[in-house]
């Protein structure tokens, strides 16, 4: 069983001639160009990172973090112990010269 629609042949015979507009070429090139940016180097990239708040803040706590544990250097158990010694016994060191200038 097959309908004979004069409307099917119509609609096989028809296409569609839109032709592209004059500047669509230019514009599509326009785009491939603008898309076809180098690739950032890693230094690039890095200084990009780099200046993001959260990053910068990131890198100045880990920076006086660092320098604060490089800096910060206690006194070996012994040598405190060696410092607590020597400040008894001047204490009680009635020849030693604070105590000298004090008697005056």
């Amino acid at each position: 069983m097959k309908h004979d629609d004069p409307l099917d042949e119509l609609l096989q015979q028809w296409q569609v001639q839109t032709p592209a507009p004059t500047e669509f070429r230019r514009e599509v090139w326009g785009r491939i160009a603008a898309e076809a940016r180098p690739m950032p180097t890693w230094l690039d990239r890095m200084t990009g990172w780099l200046f993001h708040p959260a990053a910068l803040a990131a890198c100045i706590a880990a920076a006086l973090l660092t320098g604060g544990m490089v800096a910060w250097k206690p006194e070996p158990p012994a040598q405190a112990e060696g410092h607590a010694r020597m400040a008894y016994l001047q204490s009680i060191d009635p020849f030693h010269p604070s105590h000298l200038m004090a008697a005056k």
